[in-house]
């Protein structure tokens, strides 16, 4: 009898905590990404969702639309002049399979696209012109930036220019 009590507390004591640790909770406006032994299993919405707690492991992605600001960056023009431009941009994750793998790095990612993007679009362009240019363009630079940062699972949703320096 002795055993018996012994092997259901035991057994209790190692099921409880087990199960207790597969129930994760999802908040609104994230998405969490399941790996199951190293690979991408699943997307658990918002709301309860179970996992194997020693197969699975869950990175919780916020899903809602966030603000990017990017200091003043030193770009040169087709004529080999400098400007300085800022920029701020809203950007929302909307593959969160894909945005997970870069998420401890998504400033970094974002800055990186964005800056590659400014140069190869100011490249194109003398000084004379970039200020009206940028301005015009500014939906052409959005679009190319989608187009660059959807391979990481990211939608740039509004992007403005907040500042241009042309220096001498």
């Amino acid at each position: 009898m002795d055993g018996i009590i012994t092997c259901t507390i035991l057994y209790l004591l190692i099921l409880v905590p087990a199960a207790l640790s597969s129930i994760k909770k999802i908040e609104e406006n994230t998405a969490g990404v399941i790996v199951r032994l190293g690979r991408f299993h699943r997307i658990a919405l918002p709301g309860i969702t179970f996992i194997w707690p020693v197969f699975d492991k869950i990175t919780i992605v916020n899903t809602s639309e966030q603000k990017y600001d990017l200091s003043f960056q030193s770009i040169k023009t087709k004529d080999d002049r400098v400007i300085r431009i800022k920029l701020v941009c809203n950007y929302q994750v909307i593959e969160p399979e894909k945005a997970s793998a870069d998420l401890n790095n998504l400033d970094a990612t974002l800055k990186t696209l964005i800056l590659h993007t400014l140069v190869d679009l100011i490249s194109e362009v003398t000084y004379n012109k970039t200020n009206k240019f940028l301005i015009e363009q500014s939906k052409e630079l959005q679009k190319r930036l989608n187009i660059a940062i959807s391979q990481a699972g990211i939608k740039i949703s509004k992007l403005r220019i907040t500042d241009i320096e042309l220096q001498n």
